[in-house]
């Protein structure tokens, strides 16, 4: 909450743009973000820039057929503590939407399971050290449009942060 993510730069100079705000719960470092670059040239190097020096857990995926302009449609997010966490709702107007979910913990490396049905899910990603921060993510690619949600549960209580966008 005291120290979110001011940018993203790649090894290409593609413009990467913060998909909505940052969620955390108060005092905690649980802060979940997505982040995209429309139209991106390929790159080798992603770096994540914050005010000071933390630890951040995250995953860069690629799409090809997604929008080259406006590709955002609708996003939101949550974040909170205990077992099982859920990114809120947000529905969609299109078939075809692709929909992208993460669900990320702080200071715990426990393992995360995806509960929302037809995500490909990517592996967790977890760092080492005092400060362990984990993500997973999902992707899907919707048949008909309408609600749809991004969860995941876990064995013990932590801070969590959930996100979802189309």
């Amino acid at each position: 909450s005291t120290n979110p993510i001011t940018s993203v730069t790649d090894s290409a100079g593609n413009t990467w743009t913060r998909i909505g705000t940052t969620h955390f719960v108060a005092g905690h470092f649980s802060d979940g973000e997505m982040w995209y670059s429309a139209n991106a040239k390929p790159v080798t190097t992603v770096t994540v820039h914050n005010a000071s020096v933390a630890s951040v857990s995250f995953e860069v995926q690629e799409f090809s057929g997604v929008a080259t302009t406006s590709p955002l449609d609708v996003s939101t997010g949550v974040a909170n503590t205990g077992t099982a966490a859920n990114s809120g709702s947000v529905t969609t107007t299109a078939a075809n939407d692709l929909v992208v979910g993460f669900v990320a913990g702080h200071n715990n490396a426990q393992a995360i399971t995806v509960t929302s049905p037809g995500y490909t899910n990517q592996p967790q990603q977890t760092t080492t050290g005092t400060n362990i921060a984990t993500v997973i993510t999902g992707v899907q690619v919707l048949a008909s449009p309408g609600a749809q949600a991004f969860s995941g549960s876990f064995g013990s209580s932590m801070y969590w942060s959930s996100g979802i966008a189309t």
